[in-house]
């Protein structure tokens, strides 16, 4: 187990400690997520990365409270999420969670950003897909500034990922150990 704290951040606006979740029945149950510890401070910005399959949605799922927890405690905004009702879940996400998928589905083969894009590419904007993909990330990253709310990014772009406070990396639906920073040194 790794404990991904926020360093310097007491009251976590998100706090999971030895998460487990399994899907499916007998043979076919997987475990998805294994021991998961994390801890994000309020106002903080984590991007979360991994490989395909690692457990990087089935986490934020978990963190929604879209998904139960089998062992452990998920904590957000204060609410342990394990020991509400299903109404209540869904009084809570309205008050505290947004989410904003990949794959809404607007045109069911496009992802979300292919469907922003087909508009501005109509409408003759040649560079539709970068523009529209680089403007939605600024307009997040600016609400997440000016109102210190906290920002999960699930993304397999390492340089997306680079803009938040903090990289999560996941691999086979365990946290891996952070890399030492450059130029830390165990002192003696």
């Amino acid at each position: 187990m790794h404990d991904t704290s926020a360093s310097g951040r007491l009251d976590p606006a998100i706090a999971l400690s030895g998460v487990n979740l399994s899907l499916g029945r007998g043979a076919a149950r997987v475990h998805i997520l294994k021991d998961i510890d994390l801890h994000i401070g309020r106002g903080e910005a984590i991007g979360l990365v991994g490989p395909s399959g690692s457990g990087k949605s089935t986490l934020l799922m978990v963190t929604a409270g879209l998904e139960r927890a089998d062992t452990g405690s998920v904590v957000v905004a204060g609410e342990a999420l394990g020991t509400l009702s299903e109404d209540a879940l869904a009084c809570f996400r309205g008050r505290n969670v947004g989410i904003v998928f990949q794959s809404f589905h607007l045109i069911p083969t496009m992802t979300a950003l292919e469907n922003i894009a087909v508009p501005l590419e109509l409408a003759g904007l040649g560079d539709a897909h970068e523009r529209t993909g680089a403007e939605i990330i600024d307009l997040l990253f600016a609400g997440h500034a000016q109102r210190g709310t906290t920002l999960v990014l699930v993304t397999h772009d390492a340089a997306l990922a680079s803009r938040c406070d903090r990289v999560v990396r996941l691999r086979s639906g365990r946290i891996e150990a952070a890399p030492q920073r450059v130029g830390a040194q165990a002192q003696s």
